[in-house]
């Protein structure tokens, strides 16, 4: 818990250096964090769907993927935003050298982005297995494909 923690105040911090922000640090901390864990998810999802060649995203309803964001955020909100914890966990962590600081906050970052890039890996893979067959063109523009 105490990784989890950590991301957490490191984006918080991150977040609470933005001046004209509307939103909360904590909010925004919690959001990034729900969505991330969500990117998770649908990575386990497609490598499924790769795996097993059958599809399981394409196939949900948007009242799937609505409570599939509901049922990340909302344990995530006890676990972090609930009764002020979020400030519990922003005083357990000790004030850090810069140095250490941004060396913490690039490894924040490029995990952040490896899930992102890796949750597009299974669909490209899926592309290239398959190969992209084109339905049409018209004007140099590609009117449909099929996956």
């Amino acid at each position: 818990m105490n990784v989890y923690n950590y991301f957490f105040y490191r984006l918080y911090c991150w977040s609470s250096q933005w001046k004209n922000d509307v939103a909360p640090p904590e909010f925004n901390a919690f959001a990034i964090i729900s969505v991330l864990l969500l990117g998770h998810a649908m990575l386990f999802v497609q490598l499924i769907e790769l795996i097993f060649g059958f599809r399981i995203i394409a196939l949900l309803p948007t009242t799937g993927v609505y409570a599939a964001v509901i049922l990340f955020a909302v344990p995530n909100y006890f676990i972090l935003l609930y009764r002020d914890r979020y400030k519990r966990i922003i005083r357990s962590f000790a004030p850090e050298p810069p140095e250490l600081r941004n060396r913490r906050e690039t490894a924040v970052w490029i995990y952040i982005y490896l899930v992102v890039a890796l949750s597009h890996c299974p669909f490209s893979a899926r592309l290239f297995r398959n190969g992209i067959e084109r339905k049409g063109v018209e004007n140099g523009q590609l009117v449909s494909l099929a996956i």
